[in-house]
């Protein structure tokens, strides 16, 4: 996360063999705590494969998002 609080987001969604079907980035201003910018990168990959009908299997390096998305079942 840069000085200003720019981030870019980024995500893959990829089939049951790993290819790739859908990619996307964005960037954002304003954020200041990277769990967050790590959720929304989750929210913006899900809300991705919905939209164009695919299956997603979440993926993450962040283990904070993980134990947040645990938390919640």
């Amino acid at each position: 996360m840069g000085s200003d609080n720019r981030v870019g987001l980024g995500a893959v969604v990829r089939n049951g063999k790993g290819e790739i079907m859908l990619v996307a980035a964005i960037g954002c201003h304003g954020l200041k705590d990277v769990v967050l910018a790590e959720d929304l990168a989750i929210r913006n990959g899900l809300q991705l494969s919905i939209e164009a009908g695919v299956w997603a299997v979440l993926e993450t390096d962040s283990i904070a998002v993980v134990n947040m998305l645990k938390e919640k079942e």
